[in-house]
């Protein structure tokens, strides 16, 4: 049986869930040692590497300077603005190049404040959207409202009369 939570069915989350959000792993190369182009060529390396084929996840367990892919060797989760679960934040570069990716894909180098991240794209696990259905369940919701907003706006008649608003 089809199970109803906040509103919003189980098929409604797992479509949003493998719509909305991406399971990235990344391989860090940090850039905070002041040598930028011996760093920049490390990253293009190991770029090449995982676009030859070489196991990925073999690359990032050996070169990635991320805490995170040790502590968290199953990815990141992440959606426009936020990181599901408990995971922390990513920098906007970083968000953006990742849920570009289709599963499997290999981003170019990622440019961040950090330094030079390759970042791929893996598909979602089912145990990661039943860890967090109630979290999903807001993001859903919220979607749900952004879109009736937007529709409620195009289809409003508003006649401005700057004028008006001038005189204020």
């Amino acid at each position: 049986m089809e199970s109803n939570i906040g509103g919003a069915t189980d098929e409604e989350l797992l479509e949003y869930y493998n719509k909305n959000i991406a399971r990235v792993k990344h391989i860090l190369v940090m850039n905070d040692d002041g040598n930028s182009e011996q760093n920049r060529k490390e990253a293009e390396d190991l770029l090449k590497r995982a676009k030859d084929g070489e196991d990925f996840d073999a690359l990032v367990a050996e070169y990635s300077e991320d805490p995170g892919s040790k502590s968290q060797p199953e990815g990141y989760y992440l959606g426009e603005g936020y990181i599901l679960g408990s995971q922390g934040s990513m920098v906007p570069e970083f968000e953006s190049a990742s849920l570009a990716l289709e599963v499997g894909g290999i981003s170019d180098i990622v440019e961040t404040s950090y330094g030079y991240h390759i970042i791929k794209r893996y598909e979602n696990e089912k145990s990661m959207f039943d860890q967090n259905k109630e979290q999903l369940v807001s993001y859903t919701k919220n979607d749900k409202f952004m879109e009736m907003l937007e529709e409620w706006k195009a289809s409003a008649d508003v006649e401005v009369k700057n004028e008006l608003i001038e005189k204020l």
